[in-house]
């Protein structure tokens, strides 16, 4: 089992030659010797390094332990979840930028180990196999609607979830049908009367559709009008992972792809609007706050 550790370190070397010399410093402290662990914490050090001084090759080296995390050995997740995402820096401390440049898979176990950490319950009462779905797939102290709400066709009770800093819902397997382009920029997720409408009106990022892998700023008030908003038509077809609306007002969509679509709150105007079934409605508020209207049981 160790053997697998120590040859997706030494993988990793080959690959990424700024890596050879932390492993030959390893090497020399400890008489010849892989420690993967320590080692590993060291790649991690590296990063938080890389990171401040605007090191492009972060991104390629970021994008094989995501890949290594969702396609590798059990062996090889634990060593990455406990000696790298675990020495991550945490929110607000210095660093913790590289947070947001991990895939989908890697920010979902840091969320894990942010919640375990935090020594609250991981799970309240919801539904049991999509409680258990997601606590799995996005971390947190989750509960659901109140039962009151009901659960109205098109929209579960398991879908609009209250998760600390966020509401999920949970658009996994969800396919983009339509884009939109007019005074917004607006996605139409899934067909007939379950489906969502994302309206964004302010600027927003993307990452991994377009400049080799680095987060992209795009905005209709861009000179060249919406032509310049071309690299997000790329999301036509594109299945949904999650849709995270953090209530800072912040509203996050990962695709199964790896990629993701990130709107930030703004101070004057109303950034996005997430519009679902039987009157569900999120909206980013001026200032950076979500206002949420739970969706009403069909009669």
């Amino acid at each position: 089992m160790r053997g697998a550790q120590v040859a997706f370190l030494g993988a990793l070397a080959w690959r990424f030659p700024f890596l050879r010399d932390t492993l030959d410093e390893h090497l020399s402290d400890n008489d010849g010797e892989v420690l993967p662990h320590p080692l590993m914490s060291e790649y991690e050090r590296w990063a938080e390094r890389a990171l401040q001084a605007s090191d492009p090759q972060l991104s390629d080296f970021l994008g094989a332990l995501e890949d290594a995390y969702r396609s590798g050995s059990d062996i090889v997740e634990e060593l990455v979840s406990v000696s790298f995402l675990e020495h991550v820096p945490r929110l607000q401390e210095p660093g913790s930028e590289l947070r947001d440049l991990v895939g989908p898979a890697l920010r979902r176990q840091l969320g894990v180990i942010e919640d375990e950490a935090s020594g609250g319950p991981f799970l309240v009462e919801l539904t049991r196999d999509r409680s258990e779905s997601l606590s799995s797939r996005f971390g947190g102290e989750i509960s659901g609607l109140p039962p009151e709400a009901g659960v109205p066709a098109g929209v579960t009770a398991g879908e609009l979830v209250d998760a600390k800093d966020r509401w999920l819902v949970p658009l996994d397997g969800c396919v983009v049908v339509q884009c939109r382009i007019d005074h917004a920029f607006t996605l139409v997720i899934g067909s007939g009367p379950g489906s969502f409408e994302v309206r964004i009106e302010q600027p927003f990022e993307v990452l991994g559709w377009v400049d080799g892998g680095q987060p992209v700023s795009l905005s209709l008030e861009d000179e060249d009008g919406p032509s310049a908003l071309a690299p997000a038509l790329s999301v036509l077809h594109a299945a949904l992972e999650a849709a995270l609306a953090f209530k800072d007002g912040r509203l996050e969509l990962w695709f199964a792809d790896g990629r993701w679509l990130r709107v930030p709150a703004v101070e004057q105007f109303e950034a996005w609007t997430l519009v679902g079934p039987d009157g569900l409605r999120l909206v980013s508020l001026p200032g950076g706050e979500v206002a949420v209207w739970s969706p009403q049981p069909r009669r």
